[in-house]
């Protein structure tokens, strides 16, 4: 809508962007609204559709309405917390915050892009304001998920290079196609 794209353009600018659906893994139940479909797909927002082949996990905003659907009854006491605690907080100090928090959903998706089931995390750096509240994390390409990643040990797989012939400082790292040449400056 007109107030989204309004607050996305103020929060990135005039970037690339992209909305993608990921599948639900093992979804027990169907679920209708502007964020879910008739087939258990949630929708993601990236400024980076690049780099798909990178998403090794989703991040959901702690005030999402779809959270309490795909949450696992095993994670439900957890986030349950967690949601309390981080609604506490102004989306400011969501946003300046340097130490990133978070705790898994037990629900997973699947990449499009891979095929690849990847867990879904509830953390407080995504707003729900901003895109459709819920994002495709590529550690490797974007600071926050970085810092989210390293501090949960979660997956990290660099998918972009520079230029072409660029030799990556850790190529056993790269998984799936190579986007070559993209420049976000």
């Amino acid at each position: 809508d007109a107030h989204k794209l309004k607050n996305y353009r103020g929060y990135y600018g005039d970037k690339v962007n992209l909305e993608t659906t990921f599948t639900i893994y093992d979804f027990e139940f169907n679920f209708d609204s502007q964020f879910m479909t008739h087939d258990s797909t949630i929708t993601v927002f990236t400024t980076r559709p690049d780099t798909i082949f990178g998403a090794a996990f989703l991040v959901i905003a702690p005030e999402h309405e779809m959270l309490r659907q795909i949450v696992t009854d095993d994670a439900r006491g957890a986030v349950e917390d967690y949601v309390k605690q981080a609604l506490k907080k102004s989306e400011l100090e969501r946003q300046e915050e340097k130490v990133k928090t978070g705790v898994p959903t037990g629900a997973h998706a699947i990449n499009p892009a891979t095929g690849e089931k990847i867990p879904i995390w509830v953390a407080d750096y995504v707003l729900s304001g901003y895109g459709t509240g819920v994002i495709m994390a590529v550690p490797a390409h974007d600071e926050r998920d970085y810092e989210f990643a390293t501090k949960f040990q979660l997956p990290i797989r660099r998918v972009v290079v520079q230029d072409f012939g660029t030799v990556l400082p850790e190529p056993k790292d790269v998984t799936g196609p190579v986007v070559i040449g993209y420049d976000p400056k």
